[in-house]
């Protein structure tokens, strides 16, 4: 039975809008479940090197990954989003109808190659938009940012998870409503052979039964863990 239960140091990295968002409120429930385990968790927007830095679990929140290389990687399941911007800025640009109709807004990012960005928008029935943009403001951290949209800087695509109430108060709207950002996925990566340790596995089992559909809060980061 001491070699099946989940016990010992478990090095989890996470990107910092998930670990404020949800990951921070998992993890002490985890660890309520299995009282012989410790946790060691590392938020951080820059891709962790597991084996070199000895981690045992990333999440990352990206489309897909396909540069893990020899890491096994679960699909935990999809975040949500929207696209927002203050009311004062589109007072200030004007409302677009249309996706071509964003070149007249500034625009804000989480990250840009050479001062240039793009995004995939999602119309209603399905059909995607690439819209290539030079954001005015960049910054790595999804709370900065929205604090950014709230001032009228620029429009950006923002978590559910941390503009629920500033939607509400009206304080940001919904700009091209029906168009949603591609969504991303959160997904847990890990070497193979620290899978079968019961401590690794219990906590992907965990977040696997915890962070499905609608409760996945996030949103995709270029840099996600």
């Amino acid at each position: 039975q001491l070699q099946v239960e989940p016990r010992g140091l478990l090095r989890v990295t996470c990107p910092v809008t998930l670990a404020q968002s949800t990951l921070g409120y998992l993890i002490p429930r985890y660890l309520a479940l299995f009282p012989h385990v410790k946790l060691d968790l590392r938020v951080t927007n820059r891709v962790v090197d597991l084996v070199e830095e000895g981690v045992d679990v990333a999440l990352r929140v990206r489309p897909t990954l396909d540069d893990s290389g020899s890491l096994v990687v679960k699909q935990l399941g999809a975040t949500a989003g929207h696209l927002l911007a203050s009311p004062a800025q589109l007072r200030r640009q004007g409302t677009p109808a249309t996706p071509a109709g964003l070149s007249g807004l500034d625009t804000i990012a989480m990250s840009s190659a050479d001062g240039k960005s793009a995004w995939v928008l999602v119309g209603p029935e399905g059909q995607e938009f690439l819209f290539h943009h030079q954001p005015r403001y960049v910054a790595d951290d999804l709370q900065t940012l929205k604090l950014a949209v709230l001032a009228g800087t620029g429009v950006s695509f923002l978590p559910d998870s941390i503009s629920q109430a500033e939607l509400q108060a009206q304080l940001l709207v919904p700009v091209l409503p029906g168009w949603v950002p591609k969504p991303g996925m959160v997904h847990a990566v890990f070497p193979s052979r620290r899978g079968q340790i019961p401590a690794v596995r219990s906590f992907l089992d965990f977040l696997g039964q915890h962070m499905q559909g609608d409760q996945i809060i996030g949103t995709v980061a270029p840099n996600g863990g």
